[in-house]
């Protein structure tokens, strides 16, 4: 009976301490940026399934206690949002969180309006094309651009970027695209477009040496 006894407590402790691990609670500190490194401010960070929140600070820090099998979840307006998991990130600290911006003009408007980011910052990342243009009145989607920006210039093979070595990349409603297709988008479809230049464009690795236009169009 004593030994019976002595089993169920030891069985007991065993559940507690399991208990009392999964339910670890840890501190993360972390920092919100933009793709290429600029701090964003007013960033939520949420613990899924609850309703604990923090806002990330003016040099995008931010701090949190939660269970170490818990998921964040990041969001900032005009921004794709991001779920990260504290476990997954490991021992490193603080915990890097960087947001992509989306395409559109009113996607740019909501970053800077709710002070995510100033205007003239992210303006040095991503340049907008004449934002709210008829774009309809254009035959081709590369006369907006070379237009626009005599910086651009456009051929058959492709478009090329002053300053920038290598060949364009062209992403159209976030899929990557062959020039052929780019240049055939009916310039009435498009809603919006925005040039990425040096590190603005690094999220996409190598292939953007030569620049990135993304393109989004009105069915998207």
């Amino acid at each position: 009976m004593n030994t019976l006894r002595l089993f169920a407590g030891l069985l007991l402790l065993s559940l507690i301490s399991t208990i009392n691990i999964s339910a670890k609670e840890i501190v993360i500190n972390g920092k919100i940026t933009t793709f290429d490194k600029y701090p964003l401010k007013n960033v939520s960070v949420l613990i899924k399934g609850t309703q604990k929140e923090v806002v990330s600070d003016i040099d995008g820090t931010f701090r949190i206690v939660c269970d170490e099998k818990d998921k964040l979840m990041v969001r900032a307006n005009g921004f794709v949002p991001k779920s990260i998991s504290p476990r997954e990130m490991g021992s490193e600290t603080p915990i890097q969180v960087n947001l992509k911006l989306k395409s559109g003009e009113k996607n740019y408007e909501l970053a800077t309006v709710f002070g995510h980011i100033k205007a003239e910052t992210l303006s040095h990342a991503i340049n907008l094309v004449e934002p709210n243009l008829n774009y309809g009145s254009y035959s081709k989607i590369t006369d907006i651009l070379t237009e626009k920006d005599n910086r651009i210039s456009a051929s058959s093979f492709g478009v090329k970027i002053s300053g920038m070595s290598g060949k364009t990349l062209y992403v159209v409603d976030g899929s990557e695209v062959q020039y052929s297709y780019f240049e055939s988008i009916p310039t009435t479809d498009i809603e919006s477009i925005a040039v990425l230049k040096h590190t603005a464009s690094a999220r996409y690795g190598l292939k953007a040496d030569g620049a990135v236009i993304e393109v989004v169009t009105k069915s998207n």
